[in-house]
């Protein structure tokens, strides 16, 4: 069972900030808003270690348990890893259900929460 095909991560649950990019007017999403600390797990998530092909292209993480390339980064920031650059071979990643990141990134999303 796949995540929805929506491109999902980090940025989508993410508020807009007050920051304007002096170019182009847009807001910056606020990196602090993003939450990872109540995910809720419905169940016990699967426990590997990172191997190479996943320390050099994290998204083969959310390849190969969620059948698609969205969502490693939040994948990373669930397993409190800043930035795929800190991953190393033979490190635990915790592989939450499906239904449970879906879930998690459908409360964090700015105008989904009203949605649920």
């Amino acid at each position: 069972m796949g995540l929805r095909r929506e491109p999902r991560s980090r940025y989508t649950i993410m508020s807009a900030s007050r920051v304007l990019d002096e170019e182009t007017g847009e807001v910056y999403p606020d990196i602090l808003t993003a939450d990872y600390q109540d995910f809720d797990f419905s169940r016990m998530p699967k426990k590997i270690q990172a191997r190479p092909q996943h320390v050099d292209k994290p998204f083969n993480l959310t390849r190969e348990f969620y059948n698609m390339f969205q969502g490693d980064d939040i994948l990373l920031d669930i397993n409190l890893v800043p930035h795929k650059e800190y991953m190393e071979p033979g490190m635990i990643i915790y592989i939450p259900a499906s239904t449970d990141m879906e879930r998690f990134v459908k409360q964090k999303t700015p105008g989904e929460r009203r949605k649920l």
